[in-house]
This record gives structure tokens, C-alpha cells and sequence, in this order.
């Protein structure tokens, strides 16, 4: 693949492949659970996701998608040029449904667009570069916050959408501000009784 020449090799992106048959030959892949009969379960990757390779075609690990963040952060050139930064993280279209659509982006979002496969938020007043994902048995979120020189990766290896409050938690806290509970695990424990 020339995104593996291109991309992952020169980035240092070791473990990053495509398909899911790369993905389980791997020793240390996690494993996607999905919540059945009052219990999590280890289920297969679908194949079908792998059809789709810009939703879901690549694996990788934290570590592989740090190093895509600090490309993303401007500070390997060599590999991605600032051309191409600018051109993926200037917003096109504005997307008002993302203020909404989750309790810290009623709270902290001012502005949502979306560019070239990224969301562009306003995050308190902070430009933020910001992707998500879900499939089953996995979630994903990365949040580039390009005045800070600062990224945030998350995976996890369930559908539960709980740990989404913990990006908006570490994120608050490296910018400063006044923090909120967004992971509400009170009422979590609270719907358990």
C-alpha cells in the first residue's frame, strides 16, 4: 500500500495495517465487546467495515495514532506538508447539529464545521481539529488543539459512550478551565441500583 510507504513507515506508524486478518494477527490487538445478556462479550471485528476503508479501514494502536497526531500538529513537514494541513483543517461546511449532539458539546462547543475529513470545532474559544468513530465493539476520538501544540487520542474497545466524557474532562484540564462532570458516572451508578 502506498499509505503504508508513504505514511505509517516514515511516521513511525509500526503497527498500523488494513483488514481485519491484519488486525488479528497482531498479539496484542484489543479484542471489541459489545453488551449481551447483562454481561460485555468479545465479538470479531466485522468485515464489512473493512469495505470502507476511509471509515474503517485502518488499524492502530495509541501509540501509532500519536504519531499521526503530531504530523497533524504541523511538526513532521517532511511527511505531511503544511500545504496539505491547511488545506484538511480549513472548514467548509458549518454542522450546527455537533453543539448538540453530546453534553460537553452543549457546553464547550461555539462553532462546529466540518473540513476535509475532520470537524473543526470552537472548543470555549479554542480551535480544535477533531475527529470520532464508532463500530461495533470499538470507539475512537482525537482532538488536535493546534494553538496548544497539543493532541488527545482515545480507544476503546467497547460501545459504551462513557469514556467520551473523559476526552472533554482531560481536555478542559489542558486548557485551563473551570472543570465539569461530564463524566456523570453518578448517574451511571445511580441507573445500576
Amino acid at each position: 500500500h502506498q499509505v503504508e510507504k508513504r505514511i505509517f513507515h516514515p511516521l513511525g506508524m509500526d503497527s498500523a495495517t488494513f483488514g481485519r486478518d491484519a488486525l488479528e494477527s497482531n498479539d496484542s490487538w484489543a479484542r471489541p465487546h459489545v453488551y449481551k445478556s447483562h454481561r460485555w462479550k468479545a465479538i470479531r471485528p466485522n468485515e464489512n467495515y473493512y469495505h470502507v476503508p476511509p471509515a474503517a479501514g485502518v488499524n492502530a494502536s495509541v501509540r501509532d495514532m500519536a504519531n499521526w497526531a503530531i504530523a497533524q500538529l504541523g511538526h513532521r513537514s517532511d511527511i505531511v506538508s503544511p500545504g496539505v494541513l491547511k488545506t484538511t483543517h480549513t472548514p467548509l461546511i458549518q454542522t450546527r447539529d455537533q453543539l448538540v449532539s453530546s453534553a460537553w458539546r452543549r457546553g464547550r462547543l461555539r462553532d462546529a464545521h466540518y473540513a476535509l475529513g475532520w470537524r473543526i470545532y470552537d472548543y470555549a474559544g479554542h480551535p480544535m481539529v477533531f475527529h470520532a468513530g464508532a463500530v461495533e465493539g470499538y470507539r475512537a476520538m482525537i482532538g488536535i488543539l493546534p494553538e496548544e501544540d497539543v493532541a488527545l487520542v482515545m480507544l476503546w474497545n467497547c460501545e459504551n459512550a462513557v469514556p467520551a466524557g473523559l476526552f472533554a474532562t482531560v481536555v478542559d484540564r489542558m486548557l485551563g478551565l473551570p472543570s465539569k462532570d461530564w463524566l456523570q458516572l453518578d448517574k451511571l451508578r445511580t441507573k445500576r441500583r
